[in-house]
């Protein structure tokens, strides 16, 4: 259902609950677990309408923050998104709108960036403990690079407390990233 979040039941941004749903009036099985964003209060939404952007426009909300997807623009004032410098990832406008008013967000301590590779959003895959990120030592390696850490530094990733770390796989590629997030 989600290209960008695929199972977003295992990651907790979505959970088994009897509801109606606030945007189509339907009975549904599942809700979003996690804050919209937005001028507008918001009940429960059902994963269907957070899909096919039918809640973001009827309440005009969004899961996950654009600025995440253009790095450059924390630099600028303005509302302009101008060319990015060298060096930057380009990620196509229509690939922001999905992530922002299609996706699910997922739950970070700081203010979340959905990671790329490819020129494409990469795909969320949840959360690493310890002993999944030792077993994913290129992973291990971007925490500690991200963290300002020495090279040969033990992460040790608390799920309950100051250090989480996000994973995310590329669509096209299928190299996995690393986002250590920080209480």
């Amino acid at each position: 259902m989600f290209r960008y979040h695929p199972d977003p039941v295992a990651t907790g941004s979505i959970i088994a609950d009897e509801i109606i749903c606030c945007s189509c009036g339907e009975e549904r099985t599942h809700r979003y677990a996690l804050p919209v964003y937005g001028v507008n209060e918001v009940g429960d939404l059902c994963p269907w309408c957070i899909a096919d952007g039918s809640s973001a426009a009827r309440f005009g909300t969004t899961f996950n923050d654009a600025v995440g997807h253009h790095p450059w623009y924390n630099f600028y004032d303005d509302d302009e998104w101008p060319d990015p410098p060298p060096g930057y990832l380009v990620v196509p406008d229509d690939v922001v709108d999905e992530i922002c008013h299609r996706t699910p967000s997922y739950s970070s301590w700081q203010d979340l960036s959905w990671l790329s590779h490819c020129n494409d959003a990469a795909a969320y895959r949840g959360r690493l403990d310890t002993a999944a990120l030792r077993a994913m030592p290129e992973l291990e390696q971007q925490v500690r690079h991200a963290l300002g850490l020495p090279a040969d530094a033990q992460v040790i990733v608390d799920p309950d407390g100051d250090l989480l770390v996000h994973w995310f796989r590329c669509l096209h590629c299928g190299v996995d990233l690393a986002q250590p997030d920080v209480s």
